[in-house]
């Protein structure tokens, strides 16, 4: 059995960690983990301690239903759920999925288990088997706008945006007040080349949410797909300068800085931003970045 890990304190990825992470090795993506923000923001502060979960980690892995069996069947969904947070943690969404589908064959309407398969499913490519066991619990539950977003996310992920698009638009039917569904519309709009209605999108998610600041990264995003490069610095400039700005929402407008030559201004703007060694480290990026051919905030 492999060593335990001794730590204490509840798991919560860096922000700066997970974003540098995410540029260093897939180059940086403005609209990559935005369309996930309201449940996969990779922070993971699940109201459980480092401790107790890896007290069972080796068991749960290798055979979960074995080692909960042992206890009152009603635990068996804790140490299911606990699994898939340690393998999502991990990165193992595959793995996290595979959990997560185990306390839907018990329990097919528990949204818990629903969110938490189609965010691990989607980072594994698991588009089809997510999107059963949406539909099954929608077919219980028709109004859930939740639920119909989320099968909106799974399409957008296997790229099958006018069905994506369709699945959106009734969930803001049922439910026209969530800021997160119209900026997943702009951003399926923009995926269509629909940039217009994009706008539109964009502009009632900020209406609804004022200054936040993942809306208006995918609105600065989408302006600049559209060739407007004034319009998606202004958005990029407010992004980074709203309450819960992140490093993301820096790197973004040192980019469209660094586009348009700019780099002394990126680097001041970064320097004022970041501590010195995270600052390089964004500055770095944003050079070799804005040196590429391919247009900034497409999915490469």
């Amino acid at each position: 059995m492999k060593e335990l890990r001794k730590t204490s304190y509840p798991i919560k990825i860096s922000t700066i960690a997970a974003a540098l992470l995410t540029s260093a090795c897939a180059g940086f993506d403005m609209r990559q983990g935005m369309i996930d923000s309201d449940m996969a923001d990779m922070s993971l502060s699940q109201d459980y301690n480092q401790n107790d979960k890896y007290a069972h980690q080796d068991a749960i892995q290798q055979d979960p239903l074995s080692e909960a069996s042992q206890y009152d069947k009603k635990d068996i969904r804790i140490y299911l759920a606990d699994a898939a947070r340690i393998a999502e943690d991990e990165g193992a969404f595959s793995e996290a999925a595979g959990h997560w589908h185990k306390i839907l064959e018990k329990h097919p309407n528990r949204e818990e288990a629903l969110y938490g398969l189609s965010r691990t499913g989607r980072k594994a490519g698991l588009g089809k088997p997510v999107l059963s066991a949406l539909f099954k619990a929608i077919g219980n539950d028709p109004n859930n706008s939740g639920l119909i977003a989320e099968t909106a996310k799974v399409y957008y992920s296997i790229g099958e945006y006018k069905n994506a698009m369709a699945q959106i638009e009734q969930a803001i039917k049922i439910n026209d007040e969530k800021w997160e569904y119209y900026s997943l519309g702009g951003a399926i709009s923009d995926k269509m080349n629909f940039f217009t209605d994009a706008a539109s999108f964009y502009e009632r998610a900020l209406a609804l949410s004022p200054n936040n600041p993942k809306v208006l990264h995918n609105y600065a995003t989408s302006r600049l797909m559209n060739g407007d490069m004034r319009s998606a610095e202004q958005y990029a400039y407010d992004a980074a300068q709203s309450e819960g700005a992140t490093i993301r929402n820096y790197q973004a407008y040192a980019e469209i800085l660094g586009k348009q030559g700019r780099f002394e201004d990126a680097k001041s703007f970064l320097d004022n931003k970041l501590d010195r060694r995270e600052a390089k480290l964004v500055y770095d990026m944003v050079k070799a970045e804005t040196a590429s051919p391919v247009l900034w905030g497409r999915s490469q």
